[in-house]
């Protein structure tokens, strides 16, 4: 699976085919057990056929050519993709996954398919294993860009009717408001369907973020790197300045949910920052330790 998986790096036109995709996708079917509860050291001796295929498949959505060619074939996978990145035993096989996916979301043929299979896999933001929630970032940006466009169109439509709360706000600082809006309300919506899911079922696809380690806390370590408001937290204070008291109206500002979740969002912004500016060897730090 290895050495296939190089070919189709060095040859990638002459591996679209179906005869060598049905190989790929074999691999990531390897008799290997999908739970984070069964982890055994022979389980992870078997996954090398499953990142190898996925790292192939990485490689490949890279390449024109193969989603032109390939198309139906990749929606296929996509799948068996999505179900790697949330529930294999393999913290490895499911980072490479997450990234496949990033690419492949780019291509636009996750589009095709039914949202809530894109909405599963932004459950990973909440996932136990902090490399895991850092790989999902990417996704998770390309799908928050989507939903930030579709808030502009919906206030393109409708300004004309808000000119008393909104016809202050310029377009850069309504775009601002929208991307805020739009992270709230997916973060919100992913760990409600976290809570309301059946714990501990076969189908469960992730392991939710423990209560003490803090949803926006998670949510913040995964989106940081991806997300550069999280990282230039200033204009997340702005926002969170305004009165929200009309969220339930103006679609550019919180309801309460939102409003309270981040602002444990900011905290966590705050904390992840002063972590970063404070040296191992700093002095300081050296003697608040002892």
């Amino acid at each position: 699976m290895k050495e296939l998986g190089v070919w189709v790096r060095k040859y990638p036109d002459l591996y679209t085919g179906n005869s060598f995709l049905q190989y790929l996708s074999r691999g990531t079917n390897d008799p290997v057990r999908l739970s984070h509860y069964l982890k055994n050291s022979a389980d992870l001796q078997n996954s090398h056929a499953r990142l190898e295929a996925v790292k192939a498949f990485a490689s490949l959505l890279s390449k024109d050519a193969f989603i032109t060619n390939a198309r139906t074939n990749i929606m296929r996978i996509s799948s068996r993709l999505i179900e790697i990145s949330l529930r294999d035993i393999d913290t490895n096989v499911r980072i490479n996954a997450l990234k496949a996916l990033a690419l492949l979301d780019k291509t636009g043929v996750l589009q095709d398919e039914d949202d809530d299979q894109r909405n599963r896999v932004v459950r990973v933001v909440f996932d136990q294993e902090p490399r895991v929630r850092r790989a999902v970032g990417e996704f998770v940006k390309g799908l928050l860009a989507e939903k930030v466009e579709s808030l502009e169109s919906t206030w393109s439509a409708v300004k004309g009717t808000k000119k008393k709360r909104g016809s202050k706000i310029s377009e850069k600082d309504m775009r601002t408001y929208l991307g805020w809006k739009a992270l709230a309300t997916m973060l919100v919506e992913t760990y409600h369907e976290l809570d309301s899911r059946e714990v501990g079922t076969s189908t469960a696809p992730a392991v939710p973020v423990s209560v003490s380690m803090g949803r926006a806390t998670a949510a913040v370590e995964a989106l940081r790197g991806s997300i550069e408001g999280l990282s230039d937290w200033h204009e997340l204070v702005d926002y969170l300045l305004l009165d929200h008291s009309t969220g339930d109206q103006d679609m550019w500002l919180l309801e309460d949910e939102e409003e309270d979740f981040m602002i444990q969002v900011l905290i966590a912004c705050i904390r992840a920052d002063a972590a970063e500016d404070v040296s191992p060897l700093d002095p300081f730090k050296l003697e608040a330790d002892k």
